[in-house]
């Protein structure tokens, strides 16, 4: 507990991985009745509120992961688990209705002390604490050594004439790097639903409006480590520009996009029966970040870039679209038709084919 309780992130982090290999050894009716179970939970919960260290991104990780150890093994639920499929000697659908009449006491008192520690990691500690005070994007840092970090880049005299269009683009999707502490936390929290199950429908009031605003979020630039890129990969509209081993190659940064998908995809497996209210706030960030990816497809044609995260993250986006359309029919013929009567060049091969 004082590596768990220490103001320094990176002796939090041993904390937890303390805790975490201590909850492989211990019996969970030992921590049940010592109450360190309780204790435990606060501290990794509490240690989700220190936002402002370059660790922070490695401690909620940790965190979450460990708090969802400890919650799993003192509270295990009762009812499957979507990614895990049943028996065969189950029967699929089980309405859990029918499961809860053959709890006992001790069980139901179990599986409530469970929700209501779910309910605090997403509501108070992810959304209310991580989500609510983490910028989505870094402060811009300086380009060399004698740019001042007090000029603002939006009005910072250039000679435009000099700079190709392109360049142009790339350079001002350069400004910004999107927040490490928020991809950390947006790739924690498909964990967190899939943990809950239907009772994340609690939560969509929360939840589905801060994946929208993910999804919708441009998609940037950033160099590959590298630096250069073989022939293979290169883009086959590279024509007229310099050789890929005299550019600079480039990367889309496709993490927040991908982890909100994945975070989408479990609400629409968990809680499909509640879904048909947030149908068009779902397809109107779905439509954006398709167009955000057509955008990046035409502004790269003639330069050198890795395309594969862009072509991995419209495959995610159809993947996405037919699953919600099985879990709520009338979009296809409301949203879906309304996408394809707005622009259907764009979204024909989005919704088209449905």
């Amino acid at each position: 507990m004082s590596f768990l309780d220490d103001y320094q992130v990176p002796y939090k982090i041993i904390g937890v991985r303390l805790v975490s290999g201590m909850l492989t050894r211990v019996p969970p009716d030992l921590l049940l009745q010592t109450g360190v179970d309780t204790l435990i939970f606060t501290s990794l919960t509490n240690s989700l509120s220190h936002l402002g260290d370059k660790s922070t991104p490695d401690l909620i990780r940790s965190a979450v992961t460990t708090t969802l150890q400890l919650i799993d093994l003192t509270t295990p639920s009762m009812y499957p688990t979507y990614g895990f499929p049943l028996h065969d000697h189950e029967v699929q659908g089980t309405p859990a209705t029918m499961l809860t009449h053959i709890l006992s006491a001790s069980q139901s008192k179990s599986l409530s002390i469970r929700f209501s520690r779910l309910s605090t990691l997403l509501s108070s500690s992810l959304l209310g604490t991580v989500i609510m005070y983490t910028p989505a994007f870094l402060p811009p840092t300086p380009s060399g050594p004698d740019s001042d970090p007090f000029t603002d880049p939006e009005h910072e005299d250039t000679d435009s004439n000099s700079i190709p269009e392109f360049t142009s683009h790339v350079s001002t999707r350069h400004r910004r790097s999107l927040n490490p502490t928020l991809v950390a936390v947006a790739q924690s929290l498909p964990h967190v639903l899939t943990a809950l199950g239907i009772g994340g429908a609690r939560f969509l009031k929360g939840v589905i409006p801060v994946l929208a605003e993910w999804l919708g979020m441009p998609l940037l630039v950033v160099p590959t480590e590298t630096g250069s890129i073989s022939e293979e990969d290169a883009s086959p509209y590279d024509t007229g520009m310099p050789s890929s081993h005299d550019s600079e190659a480039l990367v889309v940064d496709v993490t927040l996009h991908l982890a909100s998908l994945s975070s989408l995809s479990v609400l629409l497996h968990t809680c499909s029966p509640r879904i048909g209210g947030w149908s068009t706030t779902i397809v109107d960030a779905l439509g954006r970040c398709w167009v955000g990816c057509l955008d990046v497809e035409k502004e790269t044609r003639c330069h050198t870039i890795l395309k594969d995260s862009v072509c991995v993250l419209k495959q995610q986006l159809k993947e996405t679209v037919i699953q919600l359309s099985k879990a709520c029919s009338d979009v296809i013929e409301n949203e879906y038709s309304l996408l394809l009567a707005f622009n259907k060049t764009v979204f024909e091969e989005l919704v088209g084919k449905i």
